[in-house]
């Protein structure tokens, strides 16, 4: 029975908390933000520990966004602050806590900003606020922020930027970076590897249609003395060769480079409008040729 009673108080209880955290997070949204108030009366350029005032709402916010909670932060005198937060149109005011000692204020375990008194002694300015649990989550998580060394490291942003230290840089953004980099180089070198492919085929097929079944080893072709024409010879040879084919090869200007034996025996033929193009990997024109089987005699 003992059991059975520890048991449903320990599910009420896990309900109860559940219930909270729900709560706390209904409340406070980006429609209906926290809106912090922080007293600046006794807070001139730097205070005591040498902190400017825009660290006060660095840190403030650090927690808030670690709370998961949105914020408005406003800084104004200690007159309008104290009305803001009494007339309930901010939920937390941080100022000194010492006239705050009440049933109805809930004063924060963590001072976010220290203020002179002016008589030589610091007061510590706290969160005050009328909803318990969102100062106290609050408070848990400053205190875990100030155990991690973040609430130093804001600090040293402020006043020793030279000692901050960086914060980690994304580096799963930089991997996504370069892995999207790295696809893209790939997908161009496919692409122009495909397009290499399709050239080389459409020459080689174009190539095929100029060639005999049978190879003739004797050369019949008109030799220019020009390196062009050496290097057709030297990578066409096997056609040049050919005695059925009559052949000829242009440059891509359309000027006349070399011919078979074949081609010259047809004599003063128009092969305009016979002239084939030929490719390189990059899809420009090379050269020109002409290819005109000839008929067989017996």
């Amino acid at each position: 029975m003992r059991q059975r009673h520890m048991t449903f108080l320990i599910l009420l209880l896990a309900s109860v908390l559940q219930t909270t955290a729900q709560t706390l997070n209904d409340r406070y949204n980006r429609q209906r933000p926290v809106v912090i108030v922080i007293d600046n009366s006794n807070i001139s350029s730097f205070d005591d520990k040498g902190l400017p005032p825009g660290c006060y709402e660095t840190l403030i916010k650090a927690v808030t966004d670690e709370s998961n909670l949105p914020c408005r932060i406003f800084m104004k005198g200690k007159d309008e602050a104290r009305q803001d937060f009494e007339r309930g149109e901010a939920d937390i005011l941080i100022t000194d806590p010492r006239n705050y000692q009440n049933p109805n204020c809930v004063v924060s375990k963590n001072a976010i900003v220290y203020i002179p008194t002016g008589n030589g002694s610091t007061a510590e300015a706290r969160p005050i606020g009328k909803d318990r649990q969102l100062i106290e989550s609050l408070d848990d998580t400053f205190a875990r922020l100030k155990e991690s060394g973040y609430i130093s490291m804001i600090k040293d942003r402020w006043i020793h930027p030279e000692r901050a230290i960086p914060e980690p840089k994304p580096v799963p953004l930089y991997i996504a970076i370069i892995l999207f980099v790295l696809a893209a180089i790939l997908l161009v070198l496919t692409l122009l590897l495909m397009l290499h492919n399709r050239l080389t085929r459409r020459n080689a097929k174009v190539l095929r249609e100029m060639i005999l079944q049978e190879p003739h080893l004797e050369q019949f072709y008109n030799v220019e003395d020009n390196q062009a024409a050496h290097d057709l010879i030297h990578k066409y040879n096997a056609i040049l060769c050919n005695p059925f084919v009559a052949i000829s090869f242009y440059d891509h200007n359309g000027q006349f480079i070399i011919e078979n034996d074949a081609m010259r025996q047809l004599g003063e033929v128009d092969t305009t409008p016979y002239r084939q193009p030929l490719y390189n990997a990059e899809g420009e024109v090379t050269n020109y040729f002409v290819a005109i089987r000839r008929p067989t005699t017996t």
